[in-house]
């Protein structure tokens, strides 16, 4: 997962950034299936039969929590400053942005 992320901030520019961003994402997805595999095989090896569900279960639900923890500390690690709202940035970047949406 880590190759993927590092490999989107390789480039900045059109094309390339698209090409290494869509690869960086390929990578993520597929270190995503390895990694999502290993509640159900730990589950498996350290508790018997009866209690397999429960800790596949558990842990499965801890990660999910872990990825909404993460998603909550971005706004606390890096504080809102004013002077990057829409109002005030330049019309090109607005344009830029606008553009960059439509499809």
């Amino acid at each position: 997962m880590c190759a993927g992320t590092a490999l989107r901030t390789l480039a900045t520019e059109d094309p390339a950034f698209l090409a290494l961003c869509h690869t960086g994402l390929f990578l993520n997805g597929a270190s995503g299936v390895i990694v999502m595999s290993f509640p159900a095989l730990i589950s498996s090896l350290w508790f018997p039969e009866s209690e397999r569900i429960l800790a596949t279960a558990l842990s499965q639900s801890v990660n999910i929590l872990g990825v909404a923890l993460g998603q909550g500390l971005g706004p606390v690690a890096v504080p809102y400053d004013e002077k990057y709202d829409d109002e005030e940035a330049p019309p090109s970047v607005i344009q830029d942005t606008v553009d960059d949406v439509h499809v």
